[in-house]
Parts: C-alpha cells; sequence; structure tokens
C-alpha cells in the first residue's frame, strides 16, 4: 500500500512547519507578507527584511512565527514537472498553502468575516476539514476508511479545479497583453480575487460550478478589467471578450474531467490505494493543462477533441498534452 507521514502541526520555538501544495510544490520563496503588498521585500518600518523560506524537494517548508500572512512564488509541481507560475496564498498561521487557502485569504481580504466557511459551502467540501491545515493528499493516502480517503478526494479535485481557472485565466490574460506588462502574479492574483467574487455573490447554501463554462467566462473577464489598467494594450478587453467564452469552454471541459475522476471514486466507494491512483489521474489532468501557452481564438472546435483524449488517453499524458497545447494556442492576432 501507500503512505505518506507528514508533520504539518505548528510546533516549538515559534517555527511554523507545513506544506506549499499544487501537488506538492518544491523550491519555492514562501514568505510573510507584513506589509500586505504580496511583494517580498521590506516590513513596514522600511528596515527589516520580510520573513521567507524555501520549500524542500517534497514541498515542505519551516517558517519563523511573525506578522504577515504566507505568501509562495515559484518552485516546481514535483507531480508534474513544470514550473509555478503565480502565487499562493495562505492566512498566517496556516500549514499548507494552495489554491484554496489562496481563495480563502482573498474572500477574508474582501471584508468576509467567515472566509474559510464560506469556501468550504461554494465548493462543496465537509464543513468538518480545515482547510488551513489540512493537506489532502497526505490526508488521501494516510486514509483509515473510505470516508476519510473521499473527504480528501474532494478537497484535492476543488483544489486542482481552482489552479486551472486560476492558472489558465493567467495564461489567457497575459498572451492577450500585447504589451507585456501584466505579471504573473498580477493576473493570477486577479483571478483569485474575481472567484472569490464570485463566491460572495452565491446565494446561501449555493455552491460555484466550476464546470461552468459561462462562470468561468465571467471570471475571465473579471480578472482582465481588474487589471487592464496595467496595461498600454488599448485592444486588451476587446481581445479578452473574443476568446473569453472559447477558453473558458476549455477549462470547463478539464476541471469537468477531473469532477468525473472524483465522482467515479466516490461511486467506486474506493480505498486510500484507490484514492492515490486518483490523485495520479487528476496530476495528469493538471499536467496536459499546465502544458498548454495560451489560448486560440478559435477554441469551440477543439474543445470536444480535448475532451475525447482526455476519456481515452488518461494514462497517455503525451496524447492528453497534445490535445490541449492545440486547444490553447497562443493568441496571434
Amino acid at each position: 500500500g501507500h503512505s505518506i507521514s507528514r508533520d504539518f502541526t505548528i510546533t516549538v520555538d515559534d517555527l511554523i512547519e507545513g506544506s506549499l501544495a499544487d501537488g506538492y510544490i518544491s523550491g519555492a520563496t514562501v514568505f510573510r507578507d507584513e506589509n500586505g503588498d504580496g511583494v517580498q521585500g521590506l516590513q513596514s518600518d522600511g528596515v527589516t527584511p520580510e520573513i521567507s523560506t524555501i520549500t524542500d524537494d517534497k514541498g515542505d517548508f519551516s517558517i519563523d512565527d511573525g506578522p504577515g500572512d504566507l505568501v509562495a512564488v515559484g518552485g516546481t509541481d514535483i507531480s508534474t514537472g513544470l514550473p509555478f507560475e503565480g502565487q499562493f496564498t495562505a492566512p498566517a498561521d496556516s500549514t499548507v498553502i494552495n489554491p484554496v487557502t489562496t481563495l480563502v485569504k482573498a474572500l477574508a481580504d474582501s471584508g468576509e468575516t467567515d472566509a474559510e466557511s464560506k469556501v468550504k459551502e461554494a465548493l462543496g467540501i465537509d464543513t468538518s476539514v480545515d482547510l488551513e491545515n489540512y493537506d489532502p493528499i497526505a490526508e488521501a493516502a494516510n486514509a483509515d476508511d473510505t470516508t476519510q480517503a473521499a473527504t480528501a478526494v474532494k478537497v484535492l479535485a476543488a483544489a486542482a479545479k481552482v489552479a486551472n481557472v486560476l492558472e489558465q485565466t493567467t495564461v489567457i490574460i497575459q498572451t492577450a497583453d500585447d504589451s507585456g506588462a501584466i505579471g504573473d502574479e498580477s493576473a493570477f492574483d486577479a483571478a483569485a480575487n474575481a472567484l472569490a467574487d464570485s463566491i460572495s455573490g452565491l446565494g446561501a447554501g449555493a455552491e460555484l460550478d466550476l464546470d461552468d463554462s459561462a462562470v468561468l467566462a465571467a471570471v475571465v473577464t473579471d480578472s482582465a478589467a481588474a487589471v487592464a489598467g496595467q496595461s498600454s494594450d488599448a485592444a486588451l478587453t476587446t481581445t479578452i471578450a473574443t476568446v473569453a467564452a472559447d477558453a473558458a469552454a476549455v477549462i470547463a471541459s478539464v476541471n469537468q474531467e477531473v469532477t468525473e475522476a472524483a465522482d467515479t471514486f466516490e461511486a467506486s466507494g474506493g480505498s486510500a490505494d484507490d484514492a492515490l491512483d486518483t490523485l495520479v489521474e487528476v496530476a495528469q489532468l493538471q499536467s496536459a493543462v499546465k502544458s498548454g501557452s495560451g489560448v486560440s481564438e478559435d477554441l469551440a472546435a477543439q474543445v470536444a477533441s480535448v475532451d475525447t483524449l482526455v476519456d481515452d488517453n488518461i494514462d497517455n499524458l503525451a496524447a492528453a498534452q497534445a490535445a490541449i497545447d492545440t486547444a490553447l494556442d497562443q493568441v496571434d492576432d
């Protein structure tokens, strides 16, 4: 069987130990954003460097306690071998930093008083899960029963879909921006805020459907509008409006595959070993979509082939990558 043993608890001597995960990310910089600007530098006194550390080859980190929420940038996703481009965040005392904690942080920053509960409700995650201290990969590997394994797969699938939206929205914005002025972190942050706004707008008990291309198109356009002022490209919002629906359809098609993998596991009442097999399947989907470098203006014609090839070749990552590479060709015009 499979086993992963990790300690994610706040430990001794004012040191916090944790993990950075979108898959685990090695070689990333984790820092305490004391002045709240999202950029590693000096604390608000203008003298003291913000506390920072580097994740190890397993994605684990130890960081001194201190002021400021956690921010993670750079590094390599060890489940895909691809660089992490973007910026994950988490509340100050978190022991995990991942796409879901990034949403929690964005929602809290918007003024939501119970951001974690709101995110769990929106993503369909069990209320018992402590998102700021829950590592779904380790939990799936060490699950004692099918209920624990199913919860871990549910959280992992939600994180994978959120990551897909954040990362691909970042690519779409940067590809459409002819000026090249919008950086990874700015676009990524705008996407996180747009998702948080979508959650804020939900009614009581409602979930955010990340498989719905209409929902995702709104996230793409809202994200672009938020950072358009950073670009000298006057046509940016027009370009985004042209490609948003078709680009969102491709993002949705991959998220639907993640949902299908998680639903298949849940229906089977699988074990921890089965949960790990599902995690591998999700990692393959993430790797495939991350290999894309942009968006095409004729994505609608590609969506069906992406669905088919990912279904038929889930064990053939190269074929899935090729399909999604085609669907995510750069905007040249």
